[in-house]
């Protein structure tokens, strides 16, 4: 089970890549509306037909579906907000995310053993309700017009491949071009990902191996050099964008 679930988490990586794609040349709100009636449907006849390797296609479909969502979901968070309202958006997305990853496995923990079918159900009703929120409540989905110092680095590069835009701009937060946000976050969701389940699976041989306190150990260095990583990248960011950190002193 373990390993079809490692294959499942791997092919799902090129649908976040297809899913960048789609949302830099297609209508990101209706991009999640039609991939999310998809896993609404798988949801709903997993909890409708016995347990099989169906359901593990099903389950897998919905999966697929949702990790093509993100891009434009995420690009979509970025097209409406302005990039001075952008932080608390995406602020409020992160909690939600996280409030759902911690109650989602409780309540399928419970459910799991007699109740599996529920458990699909409820997923199945909780991207309905999101998705008719999305579909019903977001009208305007067009870019906001930015001005100032910030917007010059967001206007749309059309034409312009991915590579040579994070060549040009490595460190994207608020200046992200408006016509590769998709495909930047879809990068990102790969790249997150990748070094994540590697990460896992390091730690997991070295705690198997019987060496648990090298574990932890890895756990802190790692930990360490991203801090540092981290540092290192802001200072250098204020370097190359210091007329942005000024404006930014300014307004606080």
């Amino acid at each position: 089970m373990a390993w079809i679930m490692a294959a499942v988490r791997i092919l799902a990586l090129p649908a976040n890549l297809i899913g960048g794609k789609m949302a830099d040349h297609f209508n990101k709100k209706m991009n999640i509306v039609y991939l999310d009636v998809i896993s609404v449907v798988c949801y709903f006849i997993c909890a409708a037909t016995p347990s099989s390797m169906k359901s593990l296609v099903l389950m897998f479909a919905a999966s697929t579906c949702q990790n093509m969502e993100n891009p434009s979901y995420n690009a979509l968070m970025a097209d409406i907000a302005s990039t001075k309202d952008r932080e608390r958006a995406f602020s409020l997305q992160y909690l939600a995310g996280n409030l759902g990853f911690v109650l989602s496995p409780t309540i399928a923990g419970f459910l799991f053993r007699d109740y599996l079918w529920l458990a699909f159900l409820i997923s199945g009703l909780a991207v309905g309700c999101s998705t008719l929120l999305i579909f019903f409540l977001i009208k305007d989905i067009a870019l906001v017009e930015e001005t100032g110092s910030e917007a010059e680095y967001q206007t749309e590069r059309k034409g312009e491949s991915l590579r040579r835009v994070l060549a040009e701009r490595p460190y994207l937060t608020n200046r992200m071009p408006a016509s590769h946000r998709g495909r930047i976050n879809g990068l990102a969701d790969v790249l997150r990902t990748g070094i994540a389940g590697g990460y896992q699976l390091l730690i997991g041989f070295i705690y198997r191996a019987g060496a648990s306190a090298g574990a932890w150990r890895t756990v802190m260095v790692t930990g360490m050099f991203i801090v540092l990583l981290c540092v290192i990248l802001s200072v250098k960011d204020r370097k190359v964008y210091r007329n942005l950190y000024e404006i930014r002193t300014r307004l606080c």
